[in-house]
């Protein structure tokens, strides 16, 4: 791998670790009776009825 790879590599590992950052942030505001947790690279969404909730049923079919 050359220099240049490696630091588009890097790069690209804090945009990811920001984007999740800033969506479980969101999740966790507009959810705040469900944990939400990053676990590696997947934000997970903890609670109970959360499978009742119509928002969360939808943004997992788009996820799929």
């Amino acid at each position: 791998m050359t220099g240049l790879e490696a630091r588009a590599l890097e790069i690209a590992e804090r945009a990811e670790q920001r984007t999740l950052t800033r969506v479980a942030a969101q999740l966790a505001a507009e959810l705040p009776d469900l944990g939400v947790a990053i676990e590696g690279d997947t934000i997970a969404i903890v609670g109970h009825g959360v499978l009742d909730d119509a928002r969360l049923i939808w943004i997992g079919s788009l996820l799929k």
